[in-house]
């Protein structure tokens, strides 16, 4: 019985032999995890942005660039025969006529999109140039013949949408004139029918003031323009919330009158240009004043320069002496440029002793306007471009056979001639 019940119980009892001693194994703690090893990357100081460079246009087509401080670059080539060049505020594109038709060029590439709408010759010309959206991603034009302006049926507005990267053929937008593209390029500013190109000032001779969405929706008037469009374009505010058309300022949103131009005493064509949204600086009128001289082809011509608040108050920032000029008080209105900052304005007006137009700096802290130094025997062409960034001015001279890009360092003084051909604008 003793045996049976040893043997039982052997056989209850897992164990490597019976009546053998249970070996126990010790319990071993697990390793703690690894530290990883830090490991130390050099730090990098981020390069600083590029400044703008400006684009440059010769008479063989040869699109240039050039940076403050590094030496001019050839980067593209147009055809010799192109006219209505516009570049596009990315510096990627550019947007010219030729023979009848538009394309758009990729400045980079050899990619060429004939964008002509309906794929033919256009009847005539491009009413007020090209207009790129602040995004570069459209572009705009009118087109209206001389006899249909003359019975004030409407011009056309076109769109060219990059879609994407890719140009399309420019398909009809509004009927209208003098596009100006909102800052956020969500709408389109322009002149509606009835208008009289024969009269810019006066009496509604500019048509109505109308909007147009680019999302869809019809246009929608906002009141009655002053002036022709291509004697004072459409200017939005930077916030989007005003439009300065002709002598008066508007409200986007309703077509209201936020302020008006100084008095018009007869002979002073009221130009605005804005400044900024905030505080006292909401924008600055320059009247002219111009009367015939006593010599055939020569005006006596009178710049004031009012800096306007934000609610409608002025106060005479500058005044320029009488001058005697054979120049053309209407078409100067379009040739200044403010500083970014908005503290400065450089535009173009009479030299004194002199019949040529010459560069001068306004400077909104007040004070008499400073003329700059101008190159010898050239005239200055085109509207200034003033640098996004470095401060550097950018002004298109010339004389027959030579256009020549020069430019004023920053707070003007002495030019340097910058590379040939007609300054296009800064782009990255």
């Amino acid at each position: 019985m003793v045996t049976a019940g040893v043997a039982l119980l052997c056989a209850l009892v897992a164990l490597s032999a019976c009546g053998q001693a249970v070996s126990i194994a010790p319990t071993v703690a697990p390793e703690p995890p690894a530290v990883p090893t830090p490991v130390f990357l050099p730090t990098s100081t981020p390069e600083p942005p590029q400044p703008a460079r400006a684009f440059t246009l010769d008479a063989a087509g040869v699109v240039r660039t050039w940076r403050p401080g590094e030496a001019v670059q050839a980067v593209s080539e147009l055809p010799g025969e192109a006219y209505d060049v516009a570049l596009s505020p990315d510096g990627l594109w550019a947007v010219y006529l030729l023979e009848g038709r538009v394309y758009v060029r990729e400045l980079a590439g050899d990619a060429i999109y004939d964008v002509s709408p309906g794929g033919e010759p256009l009847p005539g010309e491009p009413l007020n140039g090209f207009r790129w959206s602040p995004d570069s991603t459209a572009l705009l034009f009118d087109l209206g013949l001389a006899q249909d302006m003359a019975n004030n049926t409407a011009a056309t507005i076109y769109l060219v949408e990059m879609s994407p990267g890719i140009p399309t053929p420019g398909r009809p937008l509004a009927d209208g004139l003098g596009p100006a593209w909102s800052p956020d390029g969500a709408q389109v500013a322009f002149a509606g029918p009835p208008y009289d190109p024969g009269t810019p000032w006066g009496g509604g001779a500019g048509g109505q003031l109308t909007l147009v969405d680019l999302d869809g929706g019809d246009p929608r008037p906002l009141g009655e323009l002053l002036v022709y469009p291509e004697w004072q374009p459409i200017l939005w505010s930077a916030d989007g919330a005003r439009i300065a058309a002709g002598a008066a300022v508007l409200s986007a949103e309703d077509g209201a009158l936020a302020f008006g131009a100084p008095p018009n005493d007869g002979d002073t064509l009221a130009a605005f240009q804005w400044i900024d949204e905030t505080g006292d600086r909401a924008g600055l009128w320059r009247a002219v004043r111009a009367s015939l001289s006593r010599e055939p082809g020569l005006f006596v011509e009178q710049d004031q320069y009012l800096l306007v608040g934000a609610d409608g108050t002025s106060r005479l920032l500058a005044e320029s002496p009488p001058v005697e000029c054979p120049c053309n008080p209407i078409a100067a209105q379009l040739e200044a440029a403010w500083s970014p900052a908005g503290d400065a304005l450089f535009t173009l007006g009479p030299l004194a002793g002199d019949e040529r137009e010459g560069p001068r700096l306004i400077s909104l802290a007040g004070g008499a306007p400073r003329d700059l130094p101008t190159p010898p025997d050239l005239l200055p062409l085109v509207p200034p471009r003033w640098s996004p960034d470095t401060g550097h001015i950018l002004v298109t001279f010339g004389m027959p056979g030579v256009t020549e890009a020069w430019a004023y360092p920053p707070g003007g003084g002495e030019p340097a001639r910058a590379a040939p051909g007609a300054a296009l604008g800064w782009a990255p």
